[in-house]
């Protein structure tokens, strides 16, 4: 199993200018509307995927279980992490509570990595820019590169990228100002590509052809 650990409790509730680390007791009004974030860290030699099951314990003895609301289950690479955004509570008996937070890791397979070249001959050059987005599943964003006319067409270099991900495209033409997205909704793939290849995308239909 992966090494790690919670770093960080913050809270934050209406009436307090930011979130404040949770360090020791302090005095909150009754009936507030209670916020956690648990941060945690991952301490092992590979990325690693974070869980945080949570709840909270009312003076009466009443548990309430929490919900991770944002960056549930994210991946982190060694010596990093995410901040985990519970659901909130609220603190509607006088006395004190108390938290159950408990950390559950998993390793992420290592995603190979690589280079590869996008290609489209469909734009005339000097009217029509063309922009390609690549998903990165390393760092859950999408890595853009900007089309240069070559022979073949308009072609994009992605270097140092996973070799399986999807793929988004926006055109632009300089001369009417009018951007066009493909596809109209979400991405086209997945696909796998091989490292050093050229392919071509086919907009219409999302297919990837390899022709290098």
């Amino acid at each position: 199993m992966p090494a790690g650990e919670i770093d960080l409790i913050q809270y934050w509730y209406p009436g307090l200018d930011s979130w404040t680390d949770l360090v020791a007791a302090s005095q909150v009004p009754l009936d507030t509307e209670y916020y956690l974030t648990c941060w945690w860290l991952n301490l092992g030699a590979a990325r690693a995927r974070g869980h945080i099951d949570a709840a909270v314990i009312k003076p009466d003895g009443t548990r309430v279980p929490l919900e991770g609301i944002t960056n549930q289950d994210r991946e982190a690479e060694p010596n990093n992490g995410w901040g985990v955004g519970l659901s909130s509570f609220i603190l509607d008996q006088p006395g004190s509570y108390q938290g159950e937070l408990v950390l559950k890791m998993e390793e992420v397979a290592v995603v190979p990595a690589g280079s590869f070249q996008l290609a489209s001959a469909w734009f005339p050059t000097g009217t029509t820019h063309w922009i390609a987005g690549w998903w990165d599943s390393r760092i859950e964003q999408w890595v853009n590169n900007v089309g240069e006319w070559q022979e073949i067409g308009y072609v994009l270099s992605f270097v140092d990228v996973p070799l399986s991900g999807w793929l988004s495209v926006a055109v632009y033409d300089i001369n009417t100002g009018e951007v066009t997205i493909y596809p109209s909704e979400g991405s086209y793939g997945p696909f796998d590509v091989e490292d050093g290849a050229l392919y071509r995308i086919d907009l219409l239909t999302g297919e990837l052809t390899k022709i290098g």
